[in-house]
C-alpha cells in the first residue's frame, strides 16, 4: 500500500505541470485549472497548484509539497476540509494521495 502513495504523487505533480499558463504581463502568468480527479467510488477533488492559489511553493512550477484542494462530492469530508472553509489550503500532497488511494485511485490519464 504505501509503495503506492508515491506513484500517486507523480501522477498528480504530472497532472498539475499540464495545466496551460497564461501570460499576464509584467512576468505574472496564471495557470488554467486542470481536470479534477474521480476516484474508484465516484468522489472528486479539484487539486490545484500555481502561484495563485495555496500551494508550497507558491510557484507555477513544481514539484508542490503541499496543494489546493476541494472536494466536489457531496457528503465526503476529508481531515482537510474544515466547517469554515470550502477550500483545503496548503495541503500536503502526500495526504491528498493517501486520500485518493483510500478511495481507490484511478490512474490519470491526459485529458
Amino acid at each position: 500500500m504505501r509503495e503506492q502513495i508515491p506513484e500517486i504523487v507523480e501522477q498528480l505533480q504530472a497532472h498539475l505541470n499540464s495545466a496551460e499558463l497564461i501570460d499576464l504581463g509584467l512576468g505574472r502568468q496564471y495557470r488554467q485549472p486542470v481536470a479534477s480527479i474521480r476516484c474508484l467510488d465516484g468522489t472528486e477533488f479539484s487539486i490545484q497548484a500555481g502561484e495563485m492559489v495555496y500551494s508550497t511553493p507558491r510557484s507555477n512550477t513544481g514539484p508542490w509539497t503541499a496543494v489546493e484542494v476541494m472536494t466536489l462530492s457531496s457528503g465526503v469530508t476529508p481531515s482537510w476540509d474544515t466547517d469554515d472553509c470550502e477550500i483545503g489550503a496548503y495541503v500536503p500532497i502526500e495526504q491528498v494521495a493517501q486520500e485518493i488511494f483510500s478511495r481507490g485511485f484511478l490512474p490519470l490519464t491526459a485529458d
